[in-house]
């Protein structure tokens, strides 16, 4: 307990000796002035303007560009072949020589004919109002063959004694070691 009190008289002695005469401070807040930067300068200490996004002034284009753009997004799932006819699913559309494709954007006035499926690649043209095929073109190039990401290490023809995963142990050969 008294070493509480003691602590508490050094504390307001220190307190005391702190606060000293308004001239002894500086400048008290109510004797503040307010200082009014010019436009031209930059107030560090103000709040930024806050931009407009840039994307909402940013135009979609064209409505064939915005057709190409997804057209070109679109993964080929698969070709059937059969009867003459070639068969491909592009995205959720399937499509198939001489047809036309369905409407990719809502009110779309645009319309694709698919005019050719070839081993790697479909294209596509795009249909004049009197129903014949423009000049104006897309093509969709794919690759349906086997593609390997990841190679995993295993058995194979003839195991690796250091071989971790995999290999035949036959009844009359000891176990690897353990590692």
């Amino acid at each position: 307990m008294k070493r509480l009190a003691c602590l508490f008289f050094v504390m307001a002695a220190v307190a005391s000796s702190l606060r000293g005469a308004p001239s002894e401070i500086g400048f008290l807040p109510e004797e503040k002035v307010g200082l009014t930067v010019p436009p031209t300068e930059r107030n560090p200490f103000g709040k930024r303007a806050v931009k407009a996004p840039e994307a909402a002034v940013e135009e979609k284009g064209t409505e064939e560009t915005q057709i190409r753009d997804i057209i070109s997004k679109l993964n080929c799932g698969g070709v059937i072949r059969g009867g003459g006819k070639t068969k491909l699913l592009l995205g959720p559309f399937q499509v198939e020589e001489g047809t036309i494709l369905p409407q990719i954007l809502p009110d779309q006035k645009e319309k694709l004919k698919v005019v050719a499926i070839n081993k790697e690649r479909v294209d596509l043209v795009f249909v004049e109002t009197d129903g014949k095929p423009e000049t104006r073109k897309i093509t969709v190039a794919y690759d349906l063959g086997a593609n390997v990401h990841f190679k995993l290490e295993g058995a194979g023809k003839t195991p690796k004694k250091d071989a971790g995963m995999g290999g035949v142990i036959k009844k009359n050969e000891p176990a690897p070691p353990a590692q």
